[in-house]
């Protein structure tokens, strides 16, 4: 059994369809379609009911569905443990923005991230200032680049970058 394996199965268990499960780990879908049989193969019983509307999960697939999530999150945390006893950063970075990241000059920034921290998965998440701060303190962002005139609440941290005079 291939860790592969497990994410194709869980793209067609997403997807329930071939095709789109098949674009979401990119690759074919026949190779999609032999890896779901040579996990049923392995595993000595059958993950979906198959029809000319797309697949549909059997109990011991929904079963067997949660148990490949816990394998695929252990292999990450495995991954996880040894970047970090290398001293790498990793993780995932959600940061809410008001605009294009472009437009508030952004770009020369997140490029030097993602080149000092490889390891880091950027989310970018465009909402207006308002929604950015109550994403940030629902836990939905890590961070926010918001239009804002005031102090620090409810915990949260501002620090200013720059200040913009609005007509």
């Amino acid at each position: 059994m291939e860790l592969y394996q497990l994410k194709s199965f869980l793209a067609v268990v997403a997807e329930r369809n071939l095709t789109r499960a098949a674009e979401k780990v990119f690759t074919s879908v026949p190779a999609v379609s032999a890896q779901i049989k040579a996990l049923e193969e392995e595993l000595g019983v059958q993950l979906f009911e198959r029809s000319s509307r797309g697949m549909t999960l059997t109990a011991a697939g929904e079963k067997l569905a949660e148990e490949a999530r816990r394998t695929l999150d252990a292999a990450q945390r495995l991954r996880q443990a040894a970047a970090q006893i290398r001293g790498e950063v990793q993780g995932r970075l959600r940061m809410g923005t008001v605009t294009d990241p472009l437009a508030l000059r952004l770009g020369e920034v997140l490029v030097k991230l993602a080149e000092r921290h490889p390891g880091i998965g950027l989310q970018l998440m465009q909402r207006l200032s308002l929604h950015s701060v109550q994403a940030l303190r629902r836990g939905e962002v890590d961070c926010a680049y918001v239009l804002y005139d005031g102090e620090a609440a409810d915990g949260l941290v501002v620090e200013r970058l720059r200040r913009m005079e609005l007509a």
